[in-house]
């Protein structure tokens, strides 16, 4: 039993002419032919089109994150170096001979001793102390 729409196909084709006929074949496979290739066109688009668009970005990503990276490495041996300054300053304090202080003050840095030192002025010029231990 054929449906509605192969009797219309079939009436259509019975009142088409053999010309007519061949020309709407040729013009079928011609379309077909160009829906095949542009399907092709469109996959080997979506294939590697997404790369154009994605590289940029993930290029400034990428530059981003080496800026930032590089900036931590930067400040943390920054710090280290600022640690082992102060570690360094205060040994430098611990090893003061007794009876002798560093002070800080606003007006200055001192260091104090309990009784008057004897001073004596070296061959540069600079003045010297003589400490106990």
């Amino acid at each position: 039993m054929s449906t509605d729409r192969e009797l219309l196909e079939k009436r259509a084709l019975e009142a088409v002419s053999s010309d007519d006929f061949y020309e709407l074949t040729d013009n079928l496979d011609a379309i077909k032919t160009a829906s095949s290739q542009n399907r092709k066109a469109a996959a080997n688009s979506l294939k590697w089109g997404w790369l154009k668009y994605s590289l940029p970005a993930l290029l400034v990503l990428l530059t981003i994150c080496a800026g930032s990276w590089g900036l931590m490495r930067w400040q943390s041996s920054q710090l280290i170096q600022t640690q082992e300054q102060i570690n360094q300053n205060k040994q430098t304090l611990k090893s003061l001979p007794g009876g002798v202080r560093f002070v800080n003050q606003q007006d200055g840095n001192f260091l104090i001793f309990q009784s008057e030192p004897e001073l004596y002025r070296t061959q540069s010029g600079e003045w010297a102390t003589k400490l106990k231990r």
